[in-house]
């Protein structure tokens, strides 16, 4: 009799975990397991080592801004100017407007207001040229807001530029179209040179 009993008492086990099993939903891969999988995977010697991701901004292209070199200079016509060049946006060499344009004959005076700086840079002879700025916040490397005008004309020019080393940057185009024809050539080691077109 013990033994009918056990015997029925495993038959309504097994009718009973049976039971529990079909009702329960079939298993399936799932995204969310899979990506939770993937995402804490031990890292592979080779991912150990490679480099890191370079940073995204979300500024306009702030980290496309990068020095040329640590130790390459910048001459105009043969004479040093105090500040470094930088490369910008798809390796275009940026150069220091005030220090280059104090360098070709230009005076260049600094005017600050509650809105936006401004400077006015003037050479006997030439038409006046203003450039209005918004300066950078703290922590910032681009001054936004840019506009230039020589005399009545405006000139073209990025509106977000770099500012580093206490200057505004530009492209050799901006100060050929606003200040003097120039030709920019790097040595590809030290220097930056910088002449006028004849």
């Amino acid at each position: 009799m013990k033994r009918y009993g056990l015997v029925l008492m495993m038959l309504v086990a097994v009718f009973l975990l049976a039971s529990c099993t079909s009702s329960a939903p079939a298993p399936s891969p799932s995204p969310s397991a899979s990506a939770e999988a993937t995402a804490t995977a031990e890292p592979t010697p080779e991912a150990a080592t490679a480099s890191p991701a370079p940073t995204v901004s979300t500024s306009a292209d702030a980290n496309a801004y990068r020095p040329i070199g640590v130790a390459v200079k910048i001459q105009y016509d043969g004479k040093d100017i105090n500040a470094a060049p930088y490369y910008g946006k798809d390796d275009v060499i940026l150069l220091p407007l005030q220090p280059l344009a104090e360098a070709m004959g230009w005076k260049v005076e600094k005017s600050t207001s509650s809105e936006a700086d401004a400077l006015l840079l003037t050479s006997s002879g030439k038409d006046d040229l203003m450039i209005q700025y918004i300066p950078p916040s703290v922590g910032q490397n681009e001054v936004t807001g840019v506009v230039a005008r020589k005399g009545e004309i405006d000139v073209r020019l990025d509106p977000q530029l770099l500012y580093a080393d206490g200057t505004i940057y530009v492209t050799e185009a901006f100060i050929s179209d606003a200040l003097q024809s120039i030709e920019v050539t790097y040595d590809g080691t030290a220097l930056v040179s910088v002449k006028p077109k004849s």
